[in-house]
């Protein structure tokens, strides 16, 4: 009688989602907003940038980042 083991498959997948967090009131708040995506994310964390909407004294900031994201599963 000969013994079969089967090994566990599993795929993982690598996604990048792309993200705003937008209309920060100024500029301060939107650095703040920044690092705690950066200690939120950390090494998922491929880009993030601060871009002010309008000129002028209404203006507001929105941060766009790029986040890594990656999902294993298990097939049997």
């Amino acid at each position: 009688m000969k013994l079969q083991f089967l090994l566990p498959l599993e795929h993982t997948v690598t996604r990048e989602r792309c993200c705003s967090f937008v209309d920060i009131p100024d500029r301060s708040t939107a650095e703040y907003e920044l690092e705690k995506l950066k200690r939120r994310f950390k090494a998922e964390l491929i880009t993030a940038k601060i871009r002010k909407n309008r000129p002028g004294p209404s203006s507001t900031y929105t941060i766009n980042y790029k986040v890594r994201e990656t999902e294993t599963v298990r097939l049997f």
